[in-house]
């Protein structure tokens, strides 16, 4: 996994012309065509919102990759290992997400792994960062396990752990400053993975967290469901209307279509009255394709559609902090 050298400091503000949510998909969206790493393109395609499977898993890289994809192959090969090595380091991140994603049953596994990884690498005499720490007691805590941190602890950055911090406690932060300069460091941090493209995704995905934080309505967590609830609900209804349009206007045009023909059959006999018939069988066949092609093209359909598909996935990001 590639790695920064050496952090910066943020203590001379610059200004950065691309926003955070925007500088986190472009990073992502590089690792995931450049990087030979399933690991790093399992996040990559998590943050992207694609699917990402059907690779080999040959490591332990492999094997937490599968478990982020939520794939099958790793229980497999979780039989052939002891413990997870130095990859220990990897395996926070992938327990946040697990608890995200409320497969917890899947996270005592790995944590029970993480844990016995742990004492053997304690027993060698190896430290672990900060961000290990951090991230390891929040899971604990979510998950309501006792955990004791390393002794060894070594500090990973100045300004990484205050990215990660400011997620795991967000609600629980009331100094907006605080916030603000968590956000500063990120499009820093990810502006130079960008023009440098030298990766950490550990980074990465916590600062697309936070993107998805701050583009929620400053308001308590449960007003904040409520007001997410509220438009995802109204988007819901305009996006199934737009939907069922073609379906609508065919119904209409077949009724339509049906009283001409009764009415023909009447005054004009049966060939223009088959005719008819045979028109609006093909004007029903086809109309709606061309109709449905039309509404996808549509900019606010896209737009609402889109809408959707956010509020659908912070709706569930936010009953996860409730958790």
């Amino acid at each position: 996994m590639k790695s920064f050298a050496s952090a910066c400091s943020v203590d001379t503000p610059e200004r950065i012309h691309i926003e955070l949510p925007d500088l986190v998909l472009k990073v992502a969206d590089q690792v995931f065509a450049e990087s030979a790493s399933n690991f790093e393109r399992a996040l990559a395609s998590r943050i992207l919102g694609r699917k990402y499977e059907n690779f080999k898993v040959l490591t332990i890289e492999d094997f937490l990759a599968d478990i982020v994809c939520g794939g099958e192959k790793w229980r497999e090969y979780k039989k052939k290992i002891q413990h997870l090595g130095y990859m220990v380091e990897l395996a926070p991140l992938v327990l946040y997400i697990l608890v995200e994603d409320q497969r917890l049953d899947d996270a005592k596994e790995l944590f029970d792994l993480v844990n016995k990884t742990e004492a053997t690498l304690q027993k060698q005499s190896n430290e672990f960062t900060d961000i290990y720490v951090e991230i390891m007691k929040w899971v604990a805590k979510k998950m309501g396990i006792s955990y004791s941190p390393p002794r060894n602890c070594i500090k990973f950055s100045e300004d990484y752990p205050v990215i990660v911090q400011t997620v795991l406690n967000y609600h629980e932060i009331s100094d907006s400053h605080e916030i603000l300069r968590a956000k500063h460091i990120a499009q820093k941090k990810i502006s130079e993975m960008a023009s440098e493209g030298i990766w950490d995704v550990r980074i990465l995905y916590f600062a697309w967290k936070l993107s998805r934080l701050l583009s929620l309505p400053q308001l308590s967590l449960k007003d904040q469901i409520a007001f997410i609830s509220w438009r995802r609900r109204k988007n819901w209804i305009i996006y199934r209307a737009i939907h069922f349009l073609p379906e609508i206007l065919i119904l209409i045009a077949s009724i339509i279509a049906f009283a001409l023909t009764e009415s023909i059959l009447v005054v004009s006999g049966t060939i223009i009255a088959f005719l008819l018939a045979f028109l609006r069988i093909l004007f029903v066949k086809h109309l709606p394709q061309q109709i449905q092609k039309l509404i996808n093209r549509w900019s606010y359909y896209v737009k609402v559609k889109s809408e959707l598909e956010k509020d659908e996935q912070l709706l569930k990001d936010l009953k996860r902090l409730i958790f």
